[in-house]
């Protein structure tokens, strides 16, 4: 009877451990099936909505997986504190995907952490499966760290009353003032919302702008500019009667959609006839598989330039150019990799006919999307400069636009202390110097060079050149400024570079050659009864052979390989020729041999060749020869040839020889030749 209360009890626990395991896996599979859903929404690119899952999951349990998309979702969404915390949480667990710790440093450097996230990087480098990649992160945030230094290309400015917590972005010249697209609240009932992203639809707005350069309350642009859905960025004619406008594809409420449900954007064009906005049309290049956006147009109306993400492309969105022909648009043509790269191109803009400009969140930047500068020449982008700090910033930085006289203009950004998610800044610019470096041999580029400018106030600023021989220095004052260049094996320069024609919206674009130092030269001077020789013929044979011609001086220099035996042959029609052997030192050092040649005119017999084992077929070094009268009874002169098995001998010529030729010290005799 005394083992009943025992038994019962025994049962009651094991139907307890039942009913907790029970509820254990009822909370694991709600669990999962959140995850699941959030896995759903992350795959379609729904960040806000996966987001929201992932945080319900992981209030539930540990999910290391889960712990990284929830990183990617607010890193997508541009949060990037809670990103930073995602990843945080991920890094230090050895069983996690290694490329947290580069999502990490992503995260860092958009931060403009970049001493961390270089640290986070060759963390990755370590044990992810693309160190390479990682390095060439790290190297970027030294460069940003390096371009941060140069803050005198623009000066930046908040504008009062202009942005609101919405997203304010791509300002336009229009009018007397800027139009824009804006995210903010179309009125103040209700907002038409993009499901996705949970956030408002882009309207174009209007600010005028006062003659001192204060900006007015914006104002909805009226009329059929803007749609139910998303209308901006856009670009307007000089004349303000005609505007590429990007827009979501249009088509009533059932919009049209690409092969897996989503609606694209497209470039729309419209005009102004009587005040208002007509015949808003897609432009024909424009498609409902990939997007069509930023459109940017030169001055004539007759080139277009966007950006796509339509295949064949570099990476993400790559800027295409199109031409009106004919009253139609050519198919659309990639702008190369000179603009182009892996990751995302867009928001084109010309300031000018030889100066475009564009957004990219390259690896080479401050972090996000930076802003970039190109010169335009011949319908095409041929140079590309990150436009610097502080225009530019660890945030993203793009949209930009001039006004008339290109000295100020606008730019949108995302950067902290502004009035929310992005803002629309003021800037203005200041003319520069954009300096090519190259070898004045070679005609290379020379990268890590060192660059000290003084300007007019005797204040020094410094540089390096980058991989393409490249630096940039901003004129804030004086019309002319002073610069020194130093690299190891170049002659130093230093020079004075006229500044004084340049107008406020140009900037001066030159190339420097660098003269390198010759560390082995030979020189030949050529005389015959000490008037100089020229036109004769100059040999230089070592590893292998080059020869030249004196000039009208009698001169002529080449530069010479360390640690190489060298034989100089000078000859010329009617001269004896002359031979003369050096060998250079080793390499760091510095030599000039300098050879003075006398010519005589005169009878001579040549001898040049190479001996060779004629049944083994090798070459035979360290050969003696001796030259011997015709009859063999007296020796003119012996010598011992070197490891190549060459000979290069001038004998005179008014008489015949016999050439004995073996080795040494063998007296075997391996030829005998007879010069008649």
């Amino acid at each position: 009877m005394r083992l009943l209360p025992q038994f019962i009890s025994t049962i009651l626990k094991k139907q307890s451990f039942l009913v907790l395991s029970m509820l254990f896996f009822a909370s694991f599979g709600m669990a999962q099936t959140v995850k699941i859903a959030g896995d759903a929404q992350y795959k379609i690119g729904n960040w806000k909505a996966a987001a929201a899952k992932y945080e319900a999951h992981l209030a539930k349990t540990e999910d290391t997986d889960a712990q990284f998309k929830l990183g990617k979702c607010y890193a997508a969404l541009g949060q990037n504190d809670r990103a930073e915390a995602a990843f945080s949480k991920v890094v230090f667990d050895p069983e996690s995907d290694p490329a947290a710790k580069m999502e990490l440093g992503k995260i860092l450097r958009a931060k403009g952490n970049y001493p961390k996230a270089i640290t986070w990087f060759l963390k990755y480098a370590e044990v992810g499966p693309d160190s390479l990649i990682a390095y060439d992160w790290a190297r970027a945030c030294k460069n940003a760290m390096r371009l941060r230094l140069d803050s005198l290309g623009y000066k930046v400015n908040r504008i009062k009353g202009l942005n609101t917590v919405a997203s304010d972005i791509s300002p336009a010249l229009y009018k007397n003032g800027i139009a824009f697209a804006s995210s903010r609240k179309r009125g103040f009932f209700f907002q038409f919302v993009n499901k996705k992203n949970k956030k408002g639809f882009y309207d174009m707005y209007f600010s005028a702008r006062s003659p001192d350069g204060q900006m007015a309350k914006p104002t909805r642009i009226q009329g059929k500019l803007n749609t139910r859905y998303n209308d901006g960025p856009a670009i307007f004619s000089k004349s303000d009667n005609q505007v590429w406008i990007t827009r979501s594809n249009l088509g009533g409420l059932k919009r049209p959609k690409d092969a897996n449900g989503l609606n694209k954007v497209n470039i729309y064009h419209a005009e102004n006839q009587l005040g208002k906005w007509v015949n808003g049309k897609a432009v024909p290049i424009s498609t409902v598989n990939f997007n069509i956006a930023h459109p940017a147009i030169t001055n004539d109306g007759k080139t277009l330039v966007f950006s796509s993400d339509k295949p064949g492309g570099f990476g993400g969105f790559d800027l295409y150019i199109s031409h009106l022909e004919g009253g139609k648009w050519s198919r659309p043509e990639n702008l190369g990799k000179t603009v182009n790269t892996e990751y995302n191109e867009g928001y084109p803009y010309f300031s000018s006919e030889h100066n475009f400009w564009f957004a990219s969140d390259r690896i080479d930047g401050f972090g996000g999307k930076d802003i970039y500068h190109g010169i335009w020449e011949n319908g095409n982008c041929t140079s590309v400069w990150n436009a610097g700090y502080p225009l530019n910033s660890a945030a993203d930085d793009f949209g930009i636009c001039f006004m008339e006289n290109a000295a100020t203009g606008y730019f949108s950004t995302n950067r902290a202390g502004g009035e929310g998610d992005d803002d629309i800044m003021q800037f203005r610019r200041f003319k520069a110097v954009y300096a090519t470096l190259e070898d004045a041999k070679t005609g290379l580029p020379i990268e890590n060079a060192r660059v000290e400018v003084m300007d007019i106030n005797q204040k020094v600023h410094y540089y390096k050149t980058d991989e393409k021989g490249r630096f940039k220095h901003a004129i804030r004052v004086g019309k002319d400024i002073f610069l020194k260049i130093f690299k190891d094996d170049y002659h130093d320069i230093s020079q004075s570079v006229p500044i004084r024609g340049l107008g406020d919206d140009e900037d001066l674009h030159t190339t420097i050659k660098m003269e390198p130092i010759r560390r082995f030269m030979v020189t030949t001077k050529v005389k015959s009864n000490r008037k100089p020789v020229g036109n004769a013929t100059v040999r230089i044979i070592g590893e292998r052979e080059s020869r030249g011609f004196t000039n009208a001086e009698g001169l002529y220099e080449q530069e010479l390989e360390p640690q190489t035996a060298y034989r100089i042959v000078v000859f010329k029609e009617g001269f004896v020729p002359e031979i003369r052997n050096i060998t250079t030192g080793e390499e760091g050092k510095t030599q000039v041999f300098d050879l003075d040649i006398n010519l005589h005119k005169g009878q001579f017999r040549y001898l040049e060749g190479r001996t060779m084992d004629s049944e083994r077929e090798v070459i035979l070094g360290n050969v003696k020869v001796r030259v011997l009268n015709q009859g063999g009874t007296h020796e003119k002169e012996n010598f011992v040839l070197g490891e190549d098995g060459m000979f290069y001998k001038v004998l005179p010529g008014n008489q015949s020889y016999t050439c004995l030729l073996y080795t040494s010290p063998s007296p075997r005799d391996l030829s005998t030749s007879r010069m008649p």
